[in-house]
């Protein structure tokens, strides 16, 4: 859909930027979207991503607002959105910084379910947190009582397996090792 005065008009944003500009950037980061979604079925070893391209990408402004989106399964389409918005409150925007990289897949903070894990990561410009970078993908397991995590007996959603609202993965470019150990313990 093409980006005209009246869009920018009807949602009541001056950015400034003629209806030709705004296209061209909605177009090169639906190629961004777009080649984040590639690369991660490129290096995925599992047939999930690769083959069944259950993953989307998507990019969104400092607010938790969709900017580009590249569609796997349409399902997974704005399931970006809610974790994001709630990282962004729960961390405060203030504490993402480059080099950060977050995790979150609780459905009940606008996760999908589950098994529909959101890795993102934020651009920030000088100093300002500008655009927040999601891959959404879908996983085999993620620990239930039950493979797959479908279970037909489960009384909650932990035993469906490992719920995270949002976590700091890697922090100014330094893995955490409180969340994830490298060094062979398990």
């Amino acid at each position: 859909m093409a980006i005209t005065q009246e869009h920018l008009q009807d949602d009541d944003l001056d950015l400034g930027v003629d209806p030709i500009t705004a296209e061209v950037i909605r177009g090169a980061m639906e190629t961004v979207a777009f080649e984040m979604a590639i690369h991660v079925s490129l290096a995925a070893v599992t047939p999930i991503l690769n083959q069944s391209n259950e993953r989307n990408a998507s990019i969104m402004d400092a607010r938790g607002r969709m900017a580009a989106v590249n569609v796997g399964v349409p399902q997974l389409m704005f399931s970006s959105r809610g974790p994001v918005r709630f990282a962004l409150d729960f961390f405060g925007t203030e504490n993402f910084a480059n080099g950060d990289i977050f995790a979150a897949n609780d459905p009940y903070h606008g996760g999908g379910h589950l098994p529909d894990w959101n890795v993102f990561a934020p651009v920030v410009h000088d100093g300002e947190l500008v655009l927040v970078a999601s891959i959404q993908c879908h996983h085999a397991d993620t620990g239930g009582d039950t493979p797959g995590g479908y279970s037909v007996s489960a009384m909650d959603v932990w035993a469906e397996g490992l719920r995270c609202p949002a976590i700091k993965l890697v922090d100014g470019g330094v893995e955490r090792r409180d969340i994830a150990r490298t060094d062979g313990c398990g």
